[in-house]
């Protein structure tokens, strides 16, 4: 071998050491990415930004964090992660999270030179929407014309354009992921709830006065954290039926009740009712399929039995606390808080325009109580009929081909819906977030894989549901 061969030699050498270790940190910094560390050390870094309120360097955090991910992992739901936990630092970050989700969603796209993709009947459905919003309060004499309608139709192109985004970039395997960001998502608001309880011990009844708004400079103050009582108990109805999904994935999987407990105690603190209500409707049918169509059914029945125990044994101990904490929450009443005379009035606004309703800046106490209620008296018939519309088509996908993942995603999203039903929680933007993730990964999952029914094909006459 010559000297020339021999520098050649010596110079190849070098060049596949130094691309070796640049791989090296892509390999080390992928690996991070997909194990628990990831989710665990980004809710404790966001914890961290919300216990002092520090939203900027929130935002920088997550700008940086999804750019690496982008980079050096080039995988889109990491990210979704990141956005997902930014949305529950302060209110504040909302409009940059959504931002965010647009802008890394894009670049994943054309880095990656993916096929567009969407589904045309929710594109339809989110147009209809959006005309619908335009046209409200239209030959309405006493219409207030707002900022509001000057956003509607920029807000829509962006929606829509979101939809899309995220449909081509999802496949069949997002659905299991977006779950477990909802379950670490639980984890997070979970741990601020205690946070913030054991902060204000000795002012725990408000609590239950609708103004849980966390880490505030004082335990009154509305102007930071990012939502109160009954957002944080419209949250776990999103994530509590996650977290029982995630005991089915494997053989110790019973091990995520305790996690799908902590947040029931939570909700239960929150005092939101509505959200009680719905949770306690169905808690135990999703108990009985996390048992079911787990990997090993002995060993959850088994996990669930002892904590179920434990919880009562732990109820008994602390029964007077208890007591008084729940004599607190019905003190409140039980009744519809003066809901039926705001679904009446906002009824009789828009019988003053039955066709497109009396505008976008028409809120009754705030917001109606009810998104079907309030888009009537916005948009009149005709926002009511796309409100419906767009309902059945986000549900529709479910009745072609469920699997036991979407099954537990359809209550992650039906709930937080019927909630919706007497609250407004579908103009809330972090919880919009949630519910995008969510469509799309059920509508590509669904239209991916096709499963046969089969009705009582076993002992317990359930149908046999795979993943």
């Amino acid at each position: 071998m010559n000297e020339n061969e021999i520098s050649t030699g010596l110079q190849l050498h070098k060049k596949t050491n130094f691309f070796h270790k640049s791989y090296d940190i892509k390999e080390i910094f992928s690996k991070f990415i997909d194990s628990e560390y990831f989710f665990i050390s980004l809710i404790l870094v966001m914890g961290v930004f919300w216990f002092f309120q520090m939203e900027i360097l929130a935002i920088v955090f997550a700008s940086v964090y999804i750019g690496l991910i982008l980079w050096l992992k080039n995988d889109l739901m990491p990210v979704l992660a990141v956005i997902a936990s930014l949305c529950f630092v302060t209110r504040f970050v909302y409009a940059i999270a959504c931002f965010l989700l647009i802008i890394s969603s894009f670049i994943y796209v054309v880095k990656n030179n993916l096929k567009v993709k969407y589904d045309k009947r929710m594109m339809y459905s989110l147009i209809f929407l959006g005309i619908a919003a335009m046209l409200a309060g239209t030959f309405y004499k006493a219409k207030v014309i707002s900022y509001i309608d000057g956003f509607i139709v920029p807000a829509y192109i962006l929606l829509c354009a979101l939809f899309v985004l995220l449909y081509t970039s999802f496949n069949k395997h997002s659905l299991n992921y977006i779950l477990k960001i909802l379950y670490y998502i639980g984890m997070f608001v979970a741990l601020q709830l205690f946070v913030y309880y054991f902060r204000f011990i000795d002012k725990f009844e408000y609590i239950f006065d609708n103004k849980l708004i966390f880490m505030g400079d004082s335990y009154l103050d509305s102007a930071r954290g990012w939502g109160i009582s009954n957002h944080v108990g419209c949250l776990f109805l999103y994530t509590i039926p996650a977290t029982l999904y995630m005991a089915t994935k494997n053989r110790q999987g019973g091990l995520f009740y305790i996690p799908a407990l902590i947040m029931f105690v939570a909700l239960v603190m929150t005092g939101s009712r509505g959200s009680l209500l719905f949770m306690v409707i169905a808690i135990i049918p999703m108990l009985v399929f996390s048992i079911f169509y787990s990997k090993n059914k002995k060993n959850n029945f088994i996990y669930a039995f002892i904590i179920l125990m434990i919880a009562c044994v732990l109820i008994y101990i602390f029964q007077t606390p208890i007591s008084k904490f729940i004599d607190s929450m019905l003190n409140k009443g039980m009744g519809s808080s003066g809901r039926f005379e705001i679904y009446l009035e906002c009824i009789q606004m828009a019988g003053k325009n039955i066709l497109f309703g009396v505008g976008n800046t028409y809120k009754a106490f705030g917001y109606a109580h009810s998104t079907v209620i309030q888009w009537l008296a916005n948009s009149g018939l005709v926002g009511l009929i796309a409100i419906i519309y767009h309902l059945f088509v986000k549900y529709r996908p479910v009745t072609k081909a469920p699997s036991k993942s979407n099954i537990f995603a359809v209550c992650a999203l039906i709930l937080p819906e019927c909630y919706g039903m007497i609250d407004c929680n579908f103009f809330i933007a972090n919880f919009m977030v949630l519910s995008s993730f969510l469509i799309v990964a059920i509508f590509y999952n669904t239209e991916e894989k096709i499963t046969d029914f089969k009705y009582f094909n076993n002992c317990f006459g359930l149908m046999k549901i795979n993943d």
